[in-house]
């Protein structure tokens, strides 16, 4: 399904699942364009800089827990979020839409779009297309996340608990 979704978006792919304050990529499929942002697999990135890491805090428990939860809320890029209020408001917007949006917040010309993958409600995992933003424009969104929300309710049934604790443990270098 994923390999699917990159030949329909022309983007990069990428399911990740959260480690503490983290997302960490499960997987990942390469856009077949040659101008592309790729995060590989087995790679982390704080949550408050991705898209993925939004739908994670969004769709789990109560916004304000989540957030107060975190660590400190790093400057990545000058489009960071690093003020608690304004993750708050960016997530409640998150839920309300169904995806979130990383615009340019972890590197400059990059954008990604992710929506949760759920079980029983809760995100179990999230799915993000990424890629420069010249080519992830803002009149393509509403339908990459109408694609990535398709690719997510066909995903979730088989991502059990069990296989998402197998593929951090077997990509832990440790």
């Amino acid at each position: 399904m994923l390999r699917e979704l990159s030949a329909a978006t022309g983007k990069s792919i990428k399911l990740g699942i959260r480690t503490g304050n983290d997302v960490h990529v499960a997987l990942h499929v390469l856009s077949p364009q040659p101008l592309r942002f790729d995060q590989p697999a087995s790679t982390t990135v704080p949550l408050h800089v991705s898209a993925m890491g939004k739908c994670l805090l969004a769709h789990v428990g109560e916004i304000d827990d989540q957030v107060d939860g975190l660590d400190s809320l790093t400057r990545v890029t000058d489009r960071s979020i690093t003020q608690r209020n304004k993750l708050k408001a960016e997530l409640e917007l998150v839920r309300q839409r169904g995806w979130a949006l990383n615009d340019e917040e972890r590197n400059p010309g990059v954008r990604a779009i992710a929506v949760p993958v759920l079980r029983d409600g809760t995100a179990v995992a999230a799915i993000a297309v990424q890629g420069p933003t010249i080519r992830l424009t803002e009149d393509r969104l509403d339908d990459i996340a109408a694609q990535l929300r398709s690719t997510a309710q066909t995903v979730a049934p088989g991502l059990g608990r069990k296989v998402i604790d197998q593929t951090v443990s077997e990509s832990d270098p440790t």
